[in-house]
This record gives structure tokens, C-alpha cells and sequence, in this order.
């Protein structure tokens, strides 16, 4: 069990970098569906320094069941995750959807054990 954010932040990017990369390869679909989350790609621009010919995407995940969303932005270059992938894919934001949590610290932990339960 996490005492602390700051594992759950770490332990949460490391996981989804994972799950980003080998389940949501570059959007070539409008939703996924991953253990009662929905999950919807947007293409979004670039932030500085990103090459040319890398696509930036932001995926919102959704789950209703556990009331809780946050959003990941990734950067796809050449078929895979751009390196590396501690700066180019990361958990942006999280959300509380139904004040279940107490807010994002709360959120943060919830997503974890639901991060955690998955298959990867």
C-alpha cells in the first residue's frame, strides 16, 4: 500500500507508460474500453521541442463505476512512444468526478489500485 502521492505519482506514471504503449498504440480509433474505463484519444498540438514529425495525443480516461478520470498526454514518433517516456508520456491531471475521493490526492490513489489490477 502507498503511503504518500509521490510513490503514487511514480508508481502511476511507470504503469501507464506501459498501458499507453502497448494497448493504445497510435489512436486508430474513436474509444477503448479497458476494465470498465473508457478511454477517448484527441490529437493535440505539440509542445516545444517535440519533432516534426512526432503526433501528440491526449487520452481522457473515464471511469463511471469508480467516479474518477484523469488525463495522459503521449507522444508517438515513428510508431512507438517518443524516449524518453518519462517526459513524453504522463499522467497531466486527475479528477474527482463525484467527490468521492476528497479530490485529486484521493483520485490519485484510487486510479492506483485501479492501475494496478490490470493485466500489463
Amino acid at each position: 500500500m502507498l503511503t504518500n502521492n509521490t510513490e503514487a505519482d511514480i508508481a502511476n506514471q511507470i504503469i501507464i507508460q506501459r498501458l499507453v504503449r502497448h494497448y493504445l498504440s497510435e489512436p486508430d480509433r474513436e474509444v477503448w474500453t479497458i476494465e470498465g474505463a473508457c478511454i477517448t484519444p484527441r490529437q493535440i498540438g505539440s509542445r516545444y521541442g517535440i519533432p516534426r514529425d512526432a503526433v501528440t495525443w491526449s487520452y481522457l480516461f473515464e471511469h463511471p463505476d469508480l467516479a474518477w478520470s484523469f488525463r495522459v498526454r503521449a507522444v508517438w514518433r515513428n510508431g512507438d512512444l517518443m524516449q524518453p517516456w518519462a517526459t513524453h508520456t504522463v499522467i497531466e491531471a486527475y479528477y474527482d468526478d463525484e467527490d468521492r475521493y476528497g479530490g485529486s490526492d484521493g483520485t490519485r490513489l484510487a486510479v492506483h489500485e485501479w492501475l494496478r489490477s490490470l493485466d500489463l
